[in-house]
């Protein structure tokens, strides 16, 4: 995978439920990060050009689809729920020394993980 924009530190890769199709989310300290797009039938022999799609909080460490189109992404200290892509997310708290999120089995759960 190939950024549009030259290098970028990323934590959270996502795959979107009945697409599987590729996100990868920056980790930026100071200011917004960025989500991107991997192209729906990524190459296996050639640079797969990822397209950025927005803007995500500083600082995301992690990120999991809860369906088709919401989506969570995790910071030290804060998750994002996202109903849809594009679409502003709502804010909860989470433990500061926690890095990883993950669906849990039962809807409307999601499990976390500390460093």
């Amino acid at each position: 995978m190939k950024y549009p924009d030259g290098a970028h530190d990323a934590e959270a890769l996502l795959v979107r439920p009945g697409t599987l199709r590729i996100y990868i989310v920056t980790k930026v300290k100071d200011g917004p990060g960025h989500i991107y797009v991997a192209p729906k039938n990524p190459s296996q022999r050639h640079v797969n050009r990822l397209k950025k799609i927005g803007k995500v909080p500083s600082v995301i460490t992690d990120g999991v689809f809860l369906n088709r189109d919401r989506f969570v992404l995790r910071s030290h200290g804060s998750g994002y729920l996202y109903r849809k892509m594009g679409v502003r997310p709502k804010r909860f708290s989470l433990p500061h020394s926690g890095e990883s999120i993950a669906r849990s089995p039962r809807p409307r759960y999601v499990l976390i993980g500390s460093e």
